[in-house]
């Protein structure tokens, strides 16, 4: 009907402007309790005409007033209804804000994101290529490696040798040296070739040995020490002890010399 139209017209309406500058009117949200405020008012009305009907019967004046309780119970409720509008209208204002400043929010955050893409990309692709780069450079140390790792056994096998080599040449040279160094006093105090035997046949094969290996003797020289230490003669000549003496001291002295060479290149080695 025309009254509760225009009822319903007089409630608060909330404006909101669009962007292009159009008004809307929105129902506050008190507004959704229209139909239990219009049957509140037709029982209050009920209740108005009832009490008026009772007070022309005539009853007693001194109670209370049914159009005030009517009045009070409307009041309270428009109150209560108030309240509610009030928090709706606050809650709605609330999501709204959310909404809107979330929508922003979450934008943003979509742009920022694509924009990164092409980076990350880039990235990506280098982080490829630099793996692949270290993948090879792995193999190939790992090749150089094992290439080293051959050297080293092999220089170690090497090395090995020239010790095995060294300790057996130095041993013999020390011998030559000290046979040389116990023959020479015995000599020069008398003894003769065949007498060293005295000493230890060991010594006069030491001796021969010696004088066979020195490389820098002459086969006059070797000769002479070979017959000396047997006794015999050379081609009717006997050698003299001072000349053999003479002999075994080069010799001596050659062994020594090649000893401390040996030495030094030992030393160089380690």
């Amino acid at each position: 009907s025309r009254p509760r139209e225009n009822f319903y017209i007089s409630l608060p309406h909330q404006i909101k402007r669009s962007k292009t500058g159009e008004e809307s009117r929105r129902p506050m949200a008190g507004a959704k309790a229209l139909p239990q405020i219009l049957r509140l008012a037709a029982a209050a009305w009920i209740l108005v005409f009832a009490a008026g009907h009772q007070q022309d019967k005539g009853e007693d004046s001194t109670a209370v007033n049914p159009i005030r309780k009517v009045v009070t119970l409307l009041e309270n409720m428009a109150k209560k209804l108030s309240q509610e509008a009030k928090k709706e209208e606050e809650l709605y204002d609330k999501f709204a804000c959310y909404c809107k400043t979330g929508t922003a929010d979450l934008t943003t955050a979509i742009t920022e994101s694509t924009a990164k893409v092409p980076a990350l990309q880039g990235a990506i692709e280098e982080a490829q290529s630099a793996l692949a780069q270290l993948k090879l450079d792995l193999k190939e140390h790992t090749a150089d490696r094992n290439a080293a790792n051959e050297a080293i056994t092999e220089a170690t096998g090497i090395r090995e040798k020239e010790r095995e080599a060294y300790e057996k040449e130095a041993k013999e040279l020390k011998g030559y040296v000290t046979a040389l160094s116990r023959a020479i006093p015995a000599i020069e105090n008398g003894m003769s070739g065949t007498g060293l035997v005295q000493l230890g046949r060991p010594l006069s094969m030491i001796l021969r040995k010696a004088a066979t290996a020195d490389a820098a003797a002459t086969d006059d020289d070797r000769q002479s020490v070979l017959n000396f230490l047997s006794g015999g003669s050379m081609g009717g000549y006997t050698p003299k002890s001072g000349e053999v003496v003479g002999i075994l001291r080069g010799m001596k002295e050659n062994f020594e010399h090649d000893l401390a060479d040996v030495e030094q290149k030992e030393s160089d080695a380690n």
